[in-house]
């Protein structure tokens, strides 16, 4: 058989693969967006915490967004969307500084976004091939295609719980739990 050439028990499993990460992709949205929703205008722009509510929402929409792409090369950033900066600390390559925008993203922002990668993300995913032994991203060493994705799952799933966390401690309301959206 012809080394590029994969077997149809290959192709069946990458099947069921993609179908499975596009129900987790779309459950994890779905709880991110009801974090957001059930955050109180204050908490979301309470400059208290070193990552902002805010922040985090978007960071954990923006990376979603790249790393369920093909590779690096291939993500695109939206136009006319608010880019702040995605890092904690200081940038390690330049310009190493760190922004922070005058006006950051509303909630309507980052929903909005949401809705474009929820909306997206089948055709994403039918996109990459799983079976990739590098995930296409060179700041991810040694990780294949299919760890990518489910890297990329759990660091929404981390964000999610410290916006689900904050919303709980200052409103004691907290999302539901979303097992998969087939």
């Amino acid at each position: 058989m012809d080394k590029d050439k994969k077997s149809p028990e290959t192709e069946i499993q990458t099947e069921v693969l993609k179908i499975t990460l596009k129900s987790q992709y779309s459950a994890t949205f779905a709880m991110l967006r009801q974090a957001i929703e059930l955050c109180p205008d204050d908490l979301w722009l309470d400059e208290s915490h070193t990552n902002r509510t805010w922040w985090i929402a978007y960071h954990a929409t923006y990376f979603t967004h790249m790393y369920a792409q093909i590779n690096d090369y291939t993500f695109k950033q939206l136009k006319n969307h608010p880019k702040p900066d995605q890092f904690s600390g200081t940038i390690t390559w330049p310009p190493r500084s760190k922004q922070d925008p005058k006006s950051p993203p509303t909630r309507e922002d980052i929903l909005l976004y949401i809705d474009y990668c929820e909306s997206n993300i089948s055709a994403w995913v039918d996109l990459i091939d799983l079976t990739a032994p590098k995930c296409g991203f060179w700041w991810y060493k040694g990780m294949d295609k299919l760890e990518h994705q489910f890297n990329n799952l759990r660091h929404i799933q981390h964000h999610i719980g410290q916006l689900a966390d904050r919303v709980r401690n200052v409103c004691d309301e907290g999302g539901d739990w979303v097992g998969g959206i087939s």
